[in-house]
Protein backbone atom coordinates (compact mmCIF):
# COMPACT_ATOMS: atom_id res chain seq x y z
CA UNK A 1 0.00 0.00 0.00
CA UNK A 2 1.04 3.59 -0.55
CA UNK A 3 0.21 6.74 1.34
CA UNK A 4 -2.37 8.99 -0.22
CA UNK A 5 -1.52 12.58 -1.02
CA UNK A 6 -3.63 15.22 0.62
CA UNK A 7 -6.34 16.44 -1.71
CA UNK A 8 -9.15 18.98 -1.35
CA UNK A 9 -7.03 21.56 0.46
CA UNK A 10 -9.79 24.15 0.51
CA UNK A 11 -10.29 26.88 3.12
CA UNK A 12 -13.49 26.94 5.14
CA UNK A 13 -15.86 29.66 3.83
CA UNK A 14 -15.66 32.89 5.77
CA UNK A 15 -12.12 32.42 7.06
CA UNK A 16 -10.02 35.55 6.74
CA UNK A 17 -7.11 34.33 4.66
CA UNK A 18 -3.87 36.23 4.96
CA UNK A 19 -1.49 34.24 2.79
CA UNK A 20 -1.42 32.40 -0.51
CA UNK A 21 -1.30 28.68 -1.15
CA UNK A 22 1.50 27.17 -3.18
CA UNK A 23 0.53 26.64 -6.79
CA UNK A 24 2.23 24.54 -9.38
CA UNK A 25 3.58 26.73 -12.15
CA UNK A 26 1.23 26.99 -15.08
CA UNK A 27 -1.34 24.66 -13.53
CA UNK A 28 -5.07 25.22 -13.86
CA UNK A 29 -6.75 25.44 -10.43
CA UNK A 30 -8.50 22.19 -9.59
CA UNK A 31 -11.05 22.49 -6.84
CA UNK A 32 -11.16 18.71 -6.43
CA UNK A 33 -7.52 18.77 -5.40
CA UNK A 34 -7.70 22.06 -3.52
CA UNK A 35 -5.50 24.01 -5.95
CA UNK A 36 -7.41 27.19 -5.23
CA UNK A 37 -5.47 30.45 -5.35
CA UNK A 38 -6.09 33.11 -2.75
CA UNK A 39 -7.15 36.60 -3.86
CA UNK A 40 -4.08 38.55 -4.93
CA UNK A 41 -4.95 41.39 -2.59
CA UNK A 42 -4.83 39.13 0.47
CA UNK A 43 -1.55 37.60 -0.68
CA UNK A 44 -0.05 41.05 -1.16
CA UNK A 45 -1.10 42.14 2.34
CA UNK A 46 0.26 39.05 4.12
CA UNK A 47 3.09 39.56 6.60
CA UNK A 48 6.45 38.61 5.03
CA UNK A 49 8.86 36.51 7.06
CA UNK A 50 11.87 38.14 8.66
CA UNK A 51 14.88 37.94 6.36
CA UNK A 52 18.11 36.17 7.21
CA UNK A 53 20.87 38.61 8.10
CA UNK A 54 24.39 37.80 7.03
CA UNK A 55 26.03 35.48 4.54
CA UNK A 56 24.03 32.36 3.83
CA UNK A 57 25.82 29.14 4.80
CA UNK A 58 26.41 26.54 2.10
CA UNK A 59 23.94 24.20 3.78
CA UNK A 60 21.46 23.92 6.62
CA UNK A 61 19.99 20.84 8.28
CA UNK A 62 16.98 21.01 10.61
CA UNK A 63 16.23 17.28 10.65
CA UNK A 64 17.46 16.84 14.26
CA UNK A 65 15.09 19.62 15.36
CA UNK A 66 11.79 18.23 14.01
CA UNK A 67 9.97 15.03 14.93
CA UNK A 68 10.82 12.05 12.69
CA UNK A 69 8.70 11.26 9.62
CA UNK A 70 5.45 9.42 10.29
CA UNK A 71 2.79 7.79 8.12
CA UNK A 72 -0.53 9.51 7.35
CA UNK A 73 -1.89 6.54 5.38
CA UNK A 74 -4.65 6.18 4.40
CA UNK A 75 -5.89 9.56 5.64
CA UNK A 76 -5.76 12.91 3.84
CA UNK A 77 -4.23 14.76 6.75
CA UNK A 78 -0.96 15.91 5.19
CA UNK A 79 -1.53 19.59 6.03
CA UNK A 80 -1.77 18.94 9.76
CA UNK A 81 1.28 16.68 9.60
CA UNK A 82 3.31 19.41 7.90
CA UNK A 83 1.98 22.39 9.86
CA UNK A 84 1.33 20.98 13.32
CA UNK A 85 3.46 17.87 13.74
CA UNK A 86 6.59 19.00 11.90
CA UNK A 87 6.77 22.81 11.85
CA UNK A 88 4.63 23.41 14.94
CA UNK A 89 6.57 21.01 17.13
CA UNK A 90 9.84 22.62 16.08
CA UNK A 91 8.50 26.12 16.74
CA UNK A 92 7.37 25.25 20.27
CA UNK A 93 10.75 23.67 21.00
CA UNK A 94 12.44 26.82 19.73
CA UNK A 95 10.25 28.98 21.96
CA UNK A 96 11.37 27.03 25.03
CA UNK A 97 15.16 26.58 24.76
CA UNK A 98 16.49 23.65 26.70
CA UNK A 99 13.17 21.81 26.74
CA UNK A 100 12.81 18.44 24.99
CA UNK A 101 11.02 18.24 21.65
CA UNK A 102 7.33 17.42 22.13
CA UNK A 103 5.61 16.06 18.98
CA UNK A 104 2.30 17.84 18.54
CA UNK A 105 -0.94 16.19 17.46
CA UNK A 106 -2.00 16.58 13.81
CA UNK A 107 -5.39 15.08 14.72
CA UNK A 108 -6.23 18.00 17.00
CA UNK A 109 -5.80 20.72 14.38
CA UNK A 110 -7.26 18.53 11.62
CA UNK A 111 -10.50 18.25 13.58
CA UNK A 112 -10.72 22.02 14.04
CA UNK A 113 -9.64 23.00 10.52
CA UNK A 114 -12.58 21.43 8.72
CA UNK A 115 -11.49 17.80 8.48
CA UNK A 116 -14.00 14.97 8.11
CA UNK A 117 -14.75 12.12 10.56
CA UNK A 118 -13.39 9.58 8.06
CA UNK A 119 -10.12 11.53 7.58
CA UNK A 120 -10.72 11.95 3.85
CA UNK A 121 -11.45 15.68 3.57
CA UNK A 122 -8.39 17.83 3.01
CA UNK A 123 -7.75 21.03 4.94
CA UNK A 124 -5.98 24.28 4.12
CA UNK A 125 -2.54 25.33 5.25
CA UNK A 126 -3.62 28.82 6.28
CA UNK A 127 -6.65 27.59 8.22
CA UNK A 128 -4.53 25.07 10.10
CA UNK A 129 -1.94 27.73 10.89
CA UNK A 130 -4.73 29.94 12.19
CA UNK A 131 -6.03 27.14 14.44
CA UNK A 132 -2.53 26.61 15.78
CA UNK A 133 -2.14 30.34 16.45
CA UNK A 134 -5.53 31.09 18.01
CA UNK A 135 -6.39 27.81 19.76
CA UNK A 136 -3.25 25.69 19.84
CA UNK A 137 -3.03 21.92 19.96
CA UNK A 138 -2.09 19.08 22.30
CA UNK A 139 0.88 16.72 22.39
CA UNK A 140 0.48 13.71 20.13
CA UNK A 141 0.43 11.35 23.09
CA UNK A 142 -2.53 13.26 24.56
CA UNK A 143 -4.53 13.42 21.31
CA UNK A 144 -3.52 10.28 19.44
CA UNK A 145 -3.61 10.09 15.65
CA UNK A 146 -5.81 7.41 14.05
CA UNK A 147 -5.64 7.37 10.26
CA UNK A 148 -8.96 5.57 10.04
CA UNK A 149 -11.02 7.67 12.43
CA UNK A 150 -10.93 11.47 12.79
CA UNK A 151 -14.27 11.85 14.53
CA UNK A 152 -12.84 12.78 17.93
CA UNK A 153 -13.51 16.41 18.77
CA UNK A 154 -11.64 18.26 21.52
CA UNK A 155 -13.52 18.71 24.77
CA UNK A 156 -13.84 22.09 26.46
CA UNK A 157 -11.10 21.06 28.87
CA UNK A 158 -8.81 19.99 26.02
CA UNK A 159 -9.44 23.24 24.18
CA UNK A 160 -8.41 25.16 27.27
CA UNK A 161 -5.29 23.02 27.67
CA UNK A 162 -4.39 23.56 23.99
CA UNK A 163 -3.56 27.19 24.71
CA UNK A 164 -0.34 25.94 26.29
CA UNK A 165 0.76 24.82 22.82
CA UNK A 166 -0.19 27.85 20.72
CA UNK A 167 2.28 29.35 18.28
CA UNK A 168 3.07 33.05 18.41
CA UNK A 169 2.64 33.90 14.73
CA UNK A 170 3.33 32.79 11.18
CA UNK A 171 4.28 34.51 7.96
CA UNK A 172 4.89 33.98 4.26
CA UNK A 173 8.05 33.62 2.20
CA UNK A 174 8.34 34.04 -1.56
CA UNK A 175 9.01 30.52 -2.83
CA UNK A 176 10.43 31.87 -6.10
CA UNK A 177 13.34 33.45 -4.25
CA UNK A 178 15.87 30.71 -3.47
CA UNK A 179 17.81 33.02 -1.18
CA UNK A 180 14.68 33.85 0.82
CA UNK A 181 13.77 30.19 1.24
CA UNK A 182 17.32 29.25 2.21
CA UNK A 183 17.36 32.19 4.61
CA UNK A 184 14.39 30.81 6.54
CA UNK A 185 16.05 27.42 6.83
CA UNK A 186 19.27 29.12 7.93
CA UNK A 187 17.20 30.94 10.58
CA UNK A 188 16.06 27.53 11.83
CA UNK A 189 12.54 27.77 10.42
CA UNK A 190 11.13 24.79 8.48
CA UNK A 191 9.28 26.00 5.38
CA UNK A 192 5.76 24.65 4.93
CA UNK A 193 4.83 24.27 1.28
CA UNK A 194 2.47 22.62 -1.12
CA UNK A 195 2.94 21.06 -4.53
CA UNK A 196 1.28 18.64 -6.91
CA UNK A 197 2.46 15.06 -6.56
CA UNK A 198 1.69 11.95 -8.56
CA UNK A 199 2.58 8.25 -8.87
CA UNK A 200 6.26 8.95 -9.58
CA UNK A 201 6.68 11.05 -6.47
CA UNK A 202 4.75 8.59 -4.32
CA UNK A 203 7.01 5.75 -5.52
CA UNK A 204 10.23 7.68 -4.87
CA UNK A 205 12.86 5.67 -3.00
CA UNK A 206 16.48 6.31 -2.09
CA UNK A 207 18.52 9.49 -1.68
CA UNK A 208 18.78 10.50 -5.34
CA UNK A 209 17.88 14.14 -6.00
CA UNK A 210 14.45 14.64 -7.56
CA UNK A 211 15.61 16.29 -10.75
CA UNK A 212 12.46 16.75 -12.82
CA UNK A 213 8.94 18.02 -12.36
CA UNK A 214 6.23 15.39 -12.53
CA UNK A 215 3.49 15.93 -15.08
CA UNK A 216 0.56 13.96 -16.41
CA UNK A 217 -2.62 12.54 -14.89
CA UNK A 218 -3.10 11.59 -11.28
CA UNK A 219 -1.55 14.69 -9.68
CA UNK A 220 -2.93 15.84 -6.31
CA UNK A 221 -2.15 18.65 -3.91
CA UNK A 222 0.14 17.63 -1.04
CA UNK A 223 1.63 19.58 1.87
CA UNK A 224 5.13 18.99 3.27
CA UNK A 225 7.98 20.87 4.94
CA UNK A 226 11.48 21.80 3.85
CA UNK A 227 13.99 20.93 6.56
CA UNK A 228 17.26 21.85 4.92
CA UNK A 229 19.30 22.60 1.83
CA UNK A 230 22.74 21.79 0.43
CA UNK A 231 24.37 23.93 -2.25
CA UNK A 232 26.79 21.11 -3.09
CA UNK A 233 23.78 19.00 -4.11
CA UNK A 234 21.90 22.01 -5.46
CA UNK A 235 18.80 20.82 -3.64
CA UNK A 236 16.38 21.34 -0.78
CA UNK A 237 15.73 18.62 1.79
CA UNK A 238 12.05 17.88 2.44
CA UNK A 239 10.21 15.79 5.01
CA UNK A 240 7.17 13.85 3.84
CA UNK A 241 4.36 12.10 5.74
CA UNK A 242 4.44 8.91 3.69
CA UNK A 243 6.32 6.90 6.31
CA UNK A 244 9.95 5.92 6.75
CA UNK A 245 9.89 3.58 3.75
CA UNK A 246 9.33 6.50 1.37
CA UNK A 247 12.33 8.29 -0.12
CA UNK A 248 15.37 8.24 2.13
CA UNK A 249 13.87 7.30 5.50
CA UNK A 250 10.93 9.63 4.92
CA UNK A 251 13.01 12.47 3.43
CA UNK A 252 14.00 13.47 -0.10
CA UNK A 253 16.17 15.96 -1.98
CA UNK A 254 14.59 18.24 -4.58
CA UNK A 255 16.74 20.18 -7.04
CA UNK A 256 16.50 23.96 -6.82
CA UNK A 257 15.26 24.36 -10.43
CA UNK A 258 12.54 21.75 -9.83
CA UNK A 259 11.45 23.55 -6.68
CA UNK A 260 11.19 26.81 -8.57
CA UNK A 261 9.20 25.23 -11.39
CA UNK A 262 6.80 23.51 -9.01
CA UNK A 263 6.11 26.43 -6.70
CA UNK A 264 6.73 29.30 -9.08
CA UNK A 265 4.44 32.18 -8.20
CA UNK A 266 3.56 30.72 -4.80
CA UNK A 267 4.43 31.14 -1.16
CA UNK A 268 5.83 29.02 1.59
CA UNK A 269 4.99 29.57 5.24
CA UNK A 270 7.08 29.72 8.39
CA UNK A 271 6.13 29.70 12.06
CA UNK A 272 7.83 32.44 14.04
Amino acid sequence: MIALPCANLLPRPGLLLTVGLLLAAGSVPSFGQGMRPDPLGLVASAQPAETFRGLLPAKADLTPLVPPPRLQRPSRTCVSWAVTYAAGSEALRRAEPGQPLVPLSPSFTYALAGGSPNCQRGTSIVQTLDVLRTIGTLPLEAFVFDAMACSREPTARELASAARWRIKSWSKVDARDLGAVKGQLARGRPVIFRMDVGPKFTAHRGDAVIGSRETGPGLEGHAMVLVGYDDARGAFRLQNSHGREWGDGGYAWMAYPVWQSVVHGGFGFVID
